[in-house]
């Protein structure tokens, strides 16, 4: 499966997650959607986000250093120094969609009010839903980053053992 297809089918199931979450559970009686919940989960997640952005591009660093100081061949080399900055791409893509998350639900929570007055949007809840998903959205961003920097560790870890065998 491509990585296309697979951003899509993401997306499509975070989609249905959230009209699921809307339309089965009294969503609007909850305290989930309210603004200071909303603001106050992204926030906290994004802070997160950017502590393991600052450790792993520290981490980055050194085995960046212990890549060039290992005597690998070129081969091995370039695979491991794709698979690092690949990890770091994946986690600046990750903050971004959460920095996306947080301007987007403060901009729908701000407007909610105007759009009350459009009753389609109100009838099917369309303001509701693209919170929850901004939520969703959030919370798979911040998994996502916490696999990113596993398979960054994993990096460290391979490269010890070649540097071991060697000796």
């Amino acid at each position: 499966m491509s990585r296309i297809s697979k951003s899509a089918f993401a997306l499509f199931s975070m989609l249905l997650l959230s009209v699921a979450s809307v339309y089965v559970t009294e969503i609007e009686t909850t305290d989930f959607i309210k603004f200071e919940f909303v603001i106050g989960y992204i926030g906290v997640n994004l802070g997160f986000a950017i502590t393991i952005y600052t450790f792993a591009t520290q981490l980055i660093s050194s085995i960046d250093d212990n890549i060039v100081h290992a005597s690998l061949s070129n081969e091995d080399e370039a695979k491991f120094r794709d698979r690092l900055y690949g990890g770091f791409d994946e986690l600046k893509q990750d903050i971004i969609v959460m920095v996306f998350c947080l301007v987007f639900s403060i901009l729908i929570t701000i407007f909610k009010s105007q759009c009350a007055k459009i009753s389609i949007l109100e009838h099917f809840q369309i303001m509701d839903i693209i919170i929850i998903n901004a939520l969703i959205l959030c919370l798979f961003a911040t998994c996502d980053m916490i696999m990113s920097l596993f398979n960054i560790a994993e990096i460290s870890i391979l490269l010890s053992k070649k540097k071991n065998k060697k000796k």
